[in-house]
């Protein structure tokens, strides 16, 4: 091995390096004392007079330079430490909880009214039609529009029953009307029997002018009127004196209703004109509801016929839920959305819209016969001279009195005199999650079973009285004022619901139906129970369901099982 002994010159090198290093380490050494002691000193007072304001951000710095934080952010710094200091993880469930629960209710009923009552293809010829009063049936239009707009309870008019156009005169008793006596009736029967003689006898004058030589010389003006009403009506009616005195009639007016049912329909009229519009459909469909019930919410018909709308049980069945439960035709709006599909359909089978409409009335079928019979679509013609078996004077009059309703409502501030209609009712529809009784509702909302009742026109005597419970799935209309607290209600109840170990069972109630009340299988409640297949229940028994004990209860933001308050009252037993 070489070893290498260092020279004089290599030694002195190496001792000036180790004096260097040396330097360098107490340089460092210096530096690290002087930055632990003098700039940590200086940061801190800083920091204190930038920090002394968020400690009490309502107190005055003294150092200008505190000023420089704003107090916009002081506020957000303060109001974001009483959010930290508040903040209640159990709390914030309750809440994430509450407001999915109310998502799904809500879409749920969106999701409801878009399946129930389809959008139809829009179609530019379901608009393009005109309601125009043609020739052959303005007479008809015109007296209508008097019964609707001018003539009162307190006129009689005097007409041809199968021609309303012959109007032979109109006795005027308003200013009888104030008039106080136990012979005010006696006198309006007299005049009106004297009236009906009159007429009588110019009827067959008449009659007898026209069946020689239809010479209208030697006639009084109003003869003259009345004997051309008739030569222009000959074609549909029969001009023979006795044909004439059979069919005069008489009736009082009803312009006084029919401003009563402007009012009304302020509550209704906008939303099912958005429901018509929404379906390309004309929104003038909207005024049937006056010629069919004068806007009577509580309307029923001798013939089965219920609602503003007026359906017959077998059509309203094709559109809307009518059992022991609920009858929807007596729903405004949901019988709105009945009505535009159910003359959709009817429109695309008759292909145009007054044939539709006069169809609502007498049905389609009577319809097409009008249309094979005289070989025309023309609805003038088919109401002067369809003389099928029931077109009668009502589906005789139908479209004359759709035309002179539109005409008045189109125009009823010249008509009449202080109209106000009703506030346009404002409302929700949430889909009932569970089968409730309408009193437990009423009571977790904090409100009356009539509060619920008065929303909910459908509901029959029986749910209202808590005999029998809302279904699940039914369209519960709330105001939206009261929406956060019937949503909370049916929280609470649906929770409810998922941990009753028992079930009472009532008049009315199956394996089916309690199964879907507490979402469990008809299998499991079956063996549970030792039920037979077809074994009716009996009311008073009680059922036991399976435990639920892996049900994530946490998720709907409620207490546990074991920690759950039971109610003063209720109306089933909750073991």
């Amino acid at each position: 091995m070489r070893v290498m002994i260092p020279t004089p010159m290599n030694t002195e090198t190496h001792r000036q390096q180790v004096t260097h290093a040396l330097s360098a380490f107490f340089t460092v050494v210096i530096c690290i004392g002087l930055f632990h002691f003098l700039i940590p000193a200086q940061i801190n007072e800083k920091a204190a007079i930038v920090l002394a304001p968020l400690e009490n951000p309502l107190s005055v710095a003294d150092n200008a330079e505190a000023t420089e934080i704003s107090q916009g952010l002081l506020d957000y710094i303060q109001e974001t430490r009483k959010e930290i200091e508040a903040y209640d993880p159990e709390e914030d469930a309750l809440i994430e909880a509450y407001q999915k629960f109310q998502q799904d209710l809500s879409k749920n009923a969106e999701q409801v009214l878009a399946k129930r009552f389809k959008l139809p293809e829009m179609d530019d010829a379901l608009t393009n039609e005109e309601f125009t009063v043609t020739e052959d049936i303005k007479n008809m239009v015109d007296f209508w529009t008097y019964m609707f707009g001018v003539y009162t309870k307190d006129h009689i008019i005097l007409y041809h029953a199968e021609d309303v156009g012959i109007v032979y005169s109109v006795l005027d008793f308003s200013e009888l009307s104030l008039l106080e006596g136990n012979g005010l009736d006696q006198y309006k029967r007299q005049t009106i029997s004297e009236e009906v003689l009159r007429i009588k006898k110019l009827i067959k004058k008449i009659a007898d002018k026209l069946g020689k030589d239809e010479n209208l010389s030697g006639l009084t003006p109003q003869e003259m009127r009345l004997a051309h009403l008739l030569l222009n009506a000959k074609d549909h009616i029969d001009l023979n004196a006795e044909a004439l005195t059979e069919n005069l009639k008489y009736r009082t007016g009803f312009a006084h209703r029919f401003k009563e049912s402007i009012v009304q329909s302020g509550m209704y009229m906008d939303e099912m004109q958005r429901i018509f519009e929404e379906r390309g459909l004309p929104v003038e469909l909207t005024v049937i509801p006056f010629i069919e019930s004068s806007f009577n919410l509580k309307a029923y018909s001798s013939a089965g016929a219920a609602g503003i709308w007026q359906f017959i049980e077998a059509t309203g069945k094709r559109y809307l839920k009518i059992d022991e439960f609920t009858d929807e035709r007596y729903d405004p709006i949901l019988a709105a959305y009945a009505a535009a599909t159910h003359l959709h359909h009817e429109y695309q089978l008759l292909g145009t819209w007054p044939l539709t409409i006069n169809a609502y009335n007498t049905g389609p079928g009577r319809m097409l016969q009008a249309i094979k019979a005289l070989e025309t679509t023309d609805i003038g013609t088919i109401i002067k001279n369809f003389k099928g078996a029931g077109y009668g004077t009502d589906s005789r009059n139908y479209y004359p009195e759709f035309l002179a309703a539109l005409n008045v409502y189109n125009n009823r501030e010249e008509y009449f005199d202080d109209l106000e209609p009703l506030p346009l009712e404002t409302f929700e529809f949430i889909v009932m999650p569970d089968d409730v009784n309408i009193k437990e509702l009423a009571r977790f909302a904090g409100i009356t079973t009539s509060d619920i009742a008065e929303m909910n026109l459908p509901l029959k005597p029986d749910v209202i009285a808590g005999n029998k419970k809302l279904p699940k799935g039914y369209l519960l209309k709330i105001k939206p004022e009261a929406k956060e607290n019937m949503i909370l209600a049916l929280q609470d109840i649906h929770r409810e619901a998922q941990f009753a170990t028992h079930h009472l069972v009532q008049e009315g109630d199956s394996l089916k139906k309690i199964s879907t009340t507490y979402d469990v299988t008809i299998q499991e409640l079956a063996a549970l129970n030792q039920i037979m297949p077809g074994q009716e229940l009996t009311e008073g028994d009680i059922i036991r369901l399976p435990s639920r004990d892996d049900f994530e209860y946490s998720s709907l933001g409620g207490e546990k099982e074991s920690e759950r308050v039971i109610p003063d009252e209720v109306n089933k037993p909750v073991f």
